[in-house]
């Protein structure tokens, strides 16, 4: 039975509907205790008999009603019966509870609260227009007829007055307190949505300013790269001096390493914000990681002047398994900003243990990024992993970079379950952390490290390539005519094929050493080229092919591994990357036969 007036109380309540129906129902409701009272007012005032059995007839009623229609929502119909009571009921309560010499003005008084609190519009002057006319009928009927019943005693008026006045006014006063109440909730909850926009709108109007502020370096970033490629490639088509050629060309190659960093962050950016940006882990070694990060940054603080030092700690275990592709982004970002954001000193790159599982299967791995660099101010702390936020703009308006780096390597690094933290001292230098955990992977399962020059440095790899007749798959003309001059000066031959379907008939008719496939072709595509080329006999059924692709997604190479290619490069190729590919399909083929 608690609970179900529990749920009655809160059906009263409930935001779903209108303020003006909450009010109704919670007022429908008083009417309740208020009906049983005045019943009480009516038998200890001796009023006629009739008079207590509409009050108990209103008493029992009401609740029925209420109960049955406020638990279905139906709380209009709930005061339109509410307002054919009272209009029927009250005329005949004036008549038979003692009329003018009595308590029932205060009850006509209740009854026009009642309608002005619960109802609005021309219902609401509707029930006071009739609320009035019968008022003022049955005080006619009263003073004209015999048609009505008077109070005996002045105790009997006495009792009716002060019962009426107790149990009906309190009602009211319960009404309005209750109205004052329900508005200044409404209020508050308005003020407090009005603040929240108000915050809202603030963080909208920083992330827009930040966006544009983001679009302007991404101009300045994307157009200063592009301009030294067309600037120089003019000066080059004027000039006849090699060496100043060879300089040009230099100059290119760097602007467009630039630009290639650039479109890696926002297609990284862009998974982020998709929830598409895959973690591929596999078995890796971490010497191999170690080379990786370091052969990144080593020539360029050389180049400025800065030592460049590394530290492993020995009982880190050196087979792991994890997204080595998207842990070096991570390192490679945080040695890019020390790079970028020390003038002088020094930059460390530390690999720590931050302690192996109990039961030997996993480790945490710690990597520390230490600077002598400006550092980061107390009031710039809150934004440094903001997306298109970069620090001290105008200080910093010299340095390179999107503001996209530092939020990257959180958001990489959450998804792979790690965390990044640091300390700062401005003008004294940054230390970031990386803490992650991998993975140990046994000693029969630990990936072999192969320097990633050692192909280049290769005794024979120059005669190796001398005479070989290579088929390269590209719908692009343009990366057609590259690819040939690069192979060219491996003293390598290339065939040329613009579309899968040429591809299946080359493959039928001449015989090749290598084959590199493009992956986006119209038609059909180098996976599926490759897909049919084992369908049928042909001259190269154990020719090796090399995914030559732009997708140089994390895991790419693995997926492309596992459908069967022997190598993989992701464009743009330089001439070392091709070498260094050829030689390792080479020498996993010469170890198989």
């Amino acid at each position: 039975m608690r609970d179900f007036f529990k749920r009655l109380l809160a059906a009263s309540e409930d935001r779903k509907i209108s303020l003006n129906d909450r009010l109704s129902a919670r007022m429908i409701l008083i009417s309740v205790p208020a009906g049983f009272f005045g019943m009480i007012v009516c038998i200890l005032a001796h009023t006629h008999i009739a008079a207590v059995v509409i009050t108990a007839f209103l008493w029992i009623t009401i609740p029925i009603c209420y109960a049955v229609l406020i638990l279905k929502g139906k709380i209009k119909t709930l005061v339109l019966i509410m307002l054919a009571a009272l209009l029927i009921f009250m005329p005949l309560l004036w008549l038979f509870g003692g009329g003018l010499y009595s308590g029932m003005s205060i009850w006509i008084v209740y009854e026009l609260v009642l309608f002005a609190a619960s109802l609005s519009g021309k219902l609401e002057l509707f029930a006071h227009f009739c609320t009035i006319t019968t008022f003022i009928a049955a005080i006619v009927i009263e003073r004209y007829t015999d048609f009505h019943f008077e109070l005996a005693t002045h105790r009997d008026i006495g009792v009716s007055v002060v019962g009426s006045v107790i149990v009906a006014g309190g009602t009211i006063v319960y009404m309005i307190n209750y109205q004052k109440m329900l508005y200044r909730r409404e209020f508050e909850m308005v003020e407090n949505k009005n603040s929240e926009l108000v915050v809202m709108a603030d963080k909208a109007e920083k992330a827009n300013r930040a966006q544009k502020l983001f679009l302007a370096n991404m101009s300045h970033e994307v157009r200063s790269p592009m301009n030294v490629v067309l600037g120089f490639n003019h000066l080059i088509s004027e000039s006849s001096d090699i060496n100043e050629i060879h300089d040009f060309a230099r100059n290119i190659e760097s602007a467009g390493e630039s630009l290639l960093i650039i479109v890696n962050d926002i297609l990284d950016f862009s998974k982020i914000e998709t929830g598409k940006l895959s973690i591929y882990p596999a078995a890796y070694n971490l010497d191999e990681l170690v080379q990786m990060c370091r052969s990144s940054i080593e020539l360029m603080c050389r180049q400025k002047g800065l030592e460049f030092t590394t530290g492993i700690d020995p009982t880190l275990p050196k087979a792991l398994f994890g997204d080595k592709m998207r842990l070096r982004q991570c390192i490679t970002n945080l040695l890019t900003n020390a790079y970028k954001y020390t003038d002088s000193g020094s930059v460390r790159l530390d690999f720590i243990n931050g302690g192996i599982s109990v039961d030997h299967k996993s480790v945490i791995l710690k990597v520390a990024v230490k600077d002598t660099g400006r550092g980061i101010s107390e009031a710039q702390r809150n934004e440094i992993f903001t997306r298109f936020q970069r620090l001290d703009e105008n200080t910093n308006r010299a340095i390179e970079g999107t503001g996209l780096g530092l939020a990257l390597t959180k958001s990489i690094l959450e998804m792979m379950g790690g965390t990044i933290d640091y300390t700062s001292e401005e003008k004294k230098g940054s230390e970031f952390r990386i803490e992650i955990r991998q993975e140990i992977v046994s000693s029969g399962e630990a990936p072999t490290v192969v320097s990633p020059d050692a192909y280049l440095s290769h005794p024979d790899s120059a005669s190796k390539f001398s005479g070989m007749c290579v088929l390269v798959v590209d719908d692009s003309s343009t990366n057609l005519v590259l690819m040939k001059h690069l192979l060219k000066q491996l003293n390598v031959k290339a065939v040329t094929s613009t579309s899968g379907l040429e591809t299946l008939e080359r493959v039928k008719n001449d015989r090749f050493d290598m084959i590199f496939m493009d992956h986006m072709m119209p038609h059909m595509d180098g996976i599926e080229t490759f897909r049919r080329m084992k369908t049928f006999e042909h001259l190269n059924k154990e020719t090796p092919v090399i995914m030559l692709t732009a997708n140089a997604m994390s895991g790419a190479e693995d997926e492309y591994k596992a459908e069967g290619f022997a190598g993989y490069l992701s464009k743009p190729v330089k001439l070392d990357d091709i070498r260094r590919e050829m030689m390792k399909v080479m020498h996993k083929l010469g170890s198989h036969t």
